[in-house]
């Protein structure tokens, strides 16, 4: 198990990860389009056909009522369409429009040329060693609990669990936080 060094140094490196590739700006994807990232991952799931709330919330790691906004959204853009099953009214399958397999299309090239630009710039020896890397890092993370934040709510690792660390090393460095940053944490907390 790592040392408080250790840990701090991966929990700057995350943080410098998150800001390098646009994750801590929820309102645009990490090639700078006007999609949040929930809308864009949503975007390539549905790409291989239409699948219902459940699916959706389970691929995307999200709670049910988080995906309905977000299905919300993508049929607000008329990217996403939802259909009730003929067997059960209870389930809705949502599945692209045409104007959203376009979108979907978009992100998809735009995704792959970022991922051969990284994989580019790490030496040929190295690119193995980096995609085993990150799936080891990606299960420790969801071999990781939820911590709890009193009274039974529970929190997950992603964007707010990044930004929590975030505003921790800032006041653990004993730096003054912003006021937008004590806001974060406020709501963070509470």
């Amino acid at each position: 198990m790592g040392g408080a060094i250790e840990s701090d140094q991966l929990a700057e490196q995350m943080i410098a990860f998150i800001r390098a590739f646009g994750l801590h700006r929820p309102e645009q994807t990490s090639r700078g389009g006007p999609v949040g990232a929930s809308e864009a991952h949503a975007l390539v799931i549905l790409r291989h056909g239409a699948i219902n709330h459940g699916q959706l919330a389970r691929a995307l790691q999200l709670q049910r009522s988080s995906v309905s906004r977000l299905v919300q959204q993508l049929a607000k853009r008329r990217w996403a369409a939802r259909a009730v099953a003929d067997h059960d009214r209870r389930v809705v399958f949502v599945r692209l429009t045409r104007k959203g397999q376009v979108a979907a299309e978009y992100l998809a090239r735009a995704r792959r040329a970022k991922f051969r630009h990284i994989l580019a710039s790490a030496a040929a020896g190295q690119r193995q060693q980096l995609v085993n890397a990150l799936s080891r890092l990606a299960q420790a993370v969801s071999d990781t609990p939820p911590k709890s934040l009193g009274r039974g709510r529970r929190v997950s690792y992603g964007r707010r669990q990044a930004r929590i660390l975030e505003i921790r090393m800032i006041i653990e460095r004993n730096e003054n936080p912003s006021s937008i940053e004590i806001a974060d944490a406020v709501e963070l907390f509470s």
